[in-house]
C-alpha cells in the first residue's frame, strides 16, 4: 500500500528587477528589499507565482535550440530517409 503526505507549499520569493519595482507596487504587490543580498523581491503563493509571467529569453533560446536539434536529428537519420523514399 502506498501513502502520500499532502504538503502545503511555501510561498515563493521572486526577485524583482530594479526597473520593475514601481510597476509591481502599482499592481498591488508588496515589494521588499533584502539588505543582505541587495535585491528587491516579492512573495507569491506557490500556485499563483507564474500567473502573468512570460518566458525569459534564455528559456526561449533553449527551447528553439532543442526544437532545431530534434528536427535535424530526424532529417539526417537513416530511418527518416527510408520512410521518405
Amino acid at each position: 500500500m502506498l501513502f502520500y503526505e499532502r504538503v502545503v507549499k511555501k510561498d515563493l520569493k521572486i526577485v524583482v528587477p530594479d526597473a520593475q519595482v514601481e510597476e509591481e507596487k502599482a499592481k498591488g504587490f508588496n515589494v521588499q528589499f533584502d539588505e543582505e543580498k541587495k535585491e528587491n523581491f516579492k512573495m507569491c503563493p506557490y500556485r499563483k507565482a507564474a500567473d502573468g509571467e512570460l518566458a525569459n529569453d534564455i528559456y526561449k533560446k533553449v527551447a528553439d535550440d532543442n526544437q532545431k536539434f530534434t528536427f535535424e536529428g530526424d532529417i539526417y537519420s537513416t530511418e527518416f530517409f527510408d520512410f521518405i523514399l
